[in-house]
């Protein structure tokens, strides 16, 4: 009910790095190497951008293409790195800055080219003027809002998967079945300062619940002096070690171990092997002293 306007005063400053792996045995079958850059990157079918537009927003984006596609010829990887591209672009350019318009942007631009697969897409823009976190979510990615300070830091949001079944989520693709982007699951969030938001595959949420993302996370800023670009480089690449870890464990209760021990009535234990993919930003008020 209050619109756009917050009680925090002053710009909100937003450093964010990304990271990338690609599932274990495409690493070992096809030799496949993960790209890992601040800005963008990709493993397997996952990729991810961060990028800032001339308003000085701050985007943020992670698409997991689906690699059964493979099976008729196609890569999908290409498919969710050229989405990821065209989103990114649309906010450089300051042509959209809002997630919904770039995700639609984007998915008019390679559909246009003419590129076939499809693929689960989150983007996430800050709107540093007004403290403003904007998500829209297609599909089973998704973004976790950490909120408090040093210490006693938690889950403030989580935005829920979109599955039309369970395995089955929504997703943008060339063929008729196919989700658009018109059907993302939209959110708008006030921040403050000292806000951290995780961006992720599933490959992330599968693997690692909301708790142990957050420990993570805490563990990473913990004892840092500043929260700065390197610090994201680390808490992204924590984040990741983690989920890769846990998805090579056969024996550990995991969220995808709950879900499919009571969507298929038979228990089941043990990690999903996956492309991860997260990118992890901080905000704060500028100027503002870290907490």
């Amino acid at each position: 009910m209050e619109g756009d306007i917050r009680k925090e005063r002053g710009e909100f400053e937003c450093v964010a790095s990304g990271a990338a792996v690609p599932h274990p045995e495409k690493m070992k079958r096809e030799g496949m190497r993960a790209l890992v850059r601040r800005t963008h990157g990709h493993g397997g079918e996952d990729a991810y951008f961060t990028a800032r537009g001339p308003d000085n927003t701050m985007g943020m984006g992670i698409a997991d293409g689906v690699y059964l596609w493979r099976w008729q010829g196609i890569d999908a990887g290409e498919y969710s790195r050229l989405l990821m591209n065209h989103a990114a672009e649309a906010l450089r350019s300051g042509k959209e800055n809002r997630p919904t318009a770039m995700l639609t942007h984007a998915y008019e631009q390679v559909t246009a080219a003419g590129m076939k697969g499809s693929t689960t897409a989150c983007v996430v823009v800050i709107d540093s003027e007004h403290g403003l976190l904007y998500g829209s979510n297609v599909g089973d990615s998704g973004f976790m809002l950490i909120r408090g300070e040093r210490g006693a830091r938690f889950c403030a949001h989580r935005s829920p998967p979109q599955e039309h079944d369970f395995g089955c989520p929504f997703q943008l693709g060339h063929h008729e079945a196919s989700d658009k982007a018109s059907d993302a699951m939209r959110t708008k969030l006030y921040l403050e300062h000292g806000d951290i938001v995780v961006l992720g595959s599933d490959g992330l949420w599968d693997n690692l619940s909301e708790v142990e993302v957050l420990e993570s996370v805490e563990a990473s800023v913990a004892e840092g002096a500043s929260i700065d670009e390197r610090l994201m480089d680390v808490a992204a690449r924590n984040l990741l070690s983690k989920a890769y870890e846990v998805s090579m464990d056969k024996s550990r209760t995991t969220p995808y171990s709950l879900a499919a021990t009571e969507h298929f009535d038979m228990v089941y234990s043990g990690g999903k092997k996956d492309d991860i993919s997260v990118v992890v930003c901080h905000a704060r008020i500028g100027n503002g002293a870290d907490r």
